[in-house]
């Protein structure tokens, strides 16, 4: 295992006193607005557009998963159209086929296994992340079946603002979005939370 300097230490206080500020900024219409391509002009912030998103029954597939996987706790899909699946309490990382309910392969991080409350799951290129509850986050790369790996750990000091429980990435693939789920933080009740970790800096960047 490689653990980055920020598992060794506490967050800055800067970012995270800024993150009770500004994340509120990160809501999912802001980011909505981003991901269509629509920002407002003078300030350089995300516009709040309505995206024109259909939920109805036309054209919807589904899609059952193998019974073993009744306890997921996250999905991710690869430009390629693989779907990957990760356990609730192991960070085991399946990847499932889309016909028959059958499972591709299976790779953990960690030997043994690591344990926690794993959340969420993304996949850059070749990278993958899986985060806690507690913000922290674990890099590593796709393995084979069976096969056990190292990884990467940064503690990201969004576990202080809230509980998070999902995973997901810009669409400039610059950054890992945190989504917030309880408040741990006053600033943050009552909003939608989507706290923006650098891939680059590895650190929160509120202001980005």
């Amino acid at each position: 295992m490689t653990e980055s300097s920020n598992e060794r230490r506490n967050p800055k206080d800067g970012p995270i006193r800024a993150a009770l500020t500004k994340a509120v900024l990160f809501v999912a219409a802001g980011w909505a607005a981003q991901l269509n391509g629509q920002a407002s002009e003078g300030n350089g912030q995300s516009a709040a557009v309505q995206p024109s998103y259909s939920f109805g029954a036309e054209g919807r597939v589904q899609r059952a998963l193998p019974n073993r996987l009744r306890e997921i706790s996250g999905l991710a899909a690869t430009s390629n159209d693989r779907l990957f699946t990760h356990d609730n309490e192991r960070a085991v990382i399946y990847e499932n086929y889309l016909e028959g309910q059958r499972i591709a392969k299976e790779f953990a991080l960690g030997d043994p296994v690591l344990r926690g409350d794993f959340e969420g799951l993304s996949i850059l290129s070749d990278r993958l992340f899986l985060v806690t509850s507690d913000g922290v986050l674990y890099e590593s790369f796709e393995g084979d079946d069976k096969e056990r790996l190292d990884y990467n750990m940064y503690v990201t000091g969004a576990g202080r603002l809230c509980e998070v429980e999902g995973l997901a990435a810009n669409i400039g693939g610059t950054h890992l979005l945190l989504v917030c789920k309880t408040p741990r933080a006053r600033a943050l009740r009552d909003w939608v939370t989507l706290l923006p970790w650098s891939i680059e800096t590895k650190q929160l960047e509120p202001d980005t």
